[in-house]
């Protein structure tokens, strides 16, 4: 018996024969995968930039030549640098000055962080603070070293032992607040179990104002 052969599958118009398609990626899934590769080519480009910034400016350098090339920073200019470079002359490398803030900003105001830097800029004097963990650098740990400052007063009885166990002879008092106030700055040293209002700029003991 003949039989005839079975007849090819119509083409489609448009081409050859195709197996199931090819499902395109979502749009969503475009916008992740396009977002990751940006910000790996701008993390590269940042730490590039940040690497040849240290090597420019900070490698090899010493403390006071790595200082120089922060003039740029607004808190490193003016005043905070003519205080700072003051009371490097007054205190000898090594001595330990503890920061006591006269008063506070509000606690909103979480700008007011310069104190952060007193430790690079007094640098060889070692700077201590109440509760450095709040004093890390955050702007949430900000918040709570300024709310641990307002409860100062029952702090008071507790503090003269710990300064005398860490041989801490001088204070640093200074208003924590944003605008750097040179005129409200000054130390307190530790003379014969009284702590003495000390001059910054005369090097001498401060004269009470009537």
């Amino acid at each position: 018996m003949a039989s005839s052969s079975p007849s090819p599958a119509p083409h489609p118009a448009d081409g050859p024969p195709q197996g199931d398609a090819i499902l395109a990626p979502p749009r969503p899934l475009l916008a992740i995968l396009f977002a990751s590769f940006f910000g790996c080519v701008l993390t590269a480009g940042y730490s590039y930039r940040y690497t040849v910034m240290w090597e420019r400016e900070r490698a090899g350098r010493t403390i006071e030549e790595q200082r120089a090339t922060m003039d740029d920073i607004p808190v490193f200019k003016g005043n905070f640098v003519a205080v700072t470079d003051q009371i490097r002359k007054i205190l000898p490398p090594g001595t330990k000055v503890f920061l006591q803030p006269t008063r506070m900003a509000p606690v909103d105001n979480q700008r007011a962080r310069w104190f952060l830097f007193l430790t690079y800029y007094l640098h060889p004097v070692q700077v201590f603070v109440r509760k450095p963990q709040f004093a890390a650098g955050t702007l949430v740990n900000y918040t709570e070293w300024n709310a641990y400052h307002r409860s100062y007063p029952r702090l008071f009885p507790y503090e003269a032992q710990a300064l005398a166990e860490l041989g801490i002879e001088w204070k640093l008092r200074m208003p924590g607040e944003w605008e750097f106030l040179s005129n409200e700055i000054y130390l307190e040293r530790l003379i014969d179990g009284n702590w003495v209002a000390w001059d910054i700029w005369t090097n001498r003991p401060r004269v009470k104002r009537n």
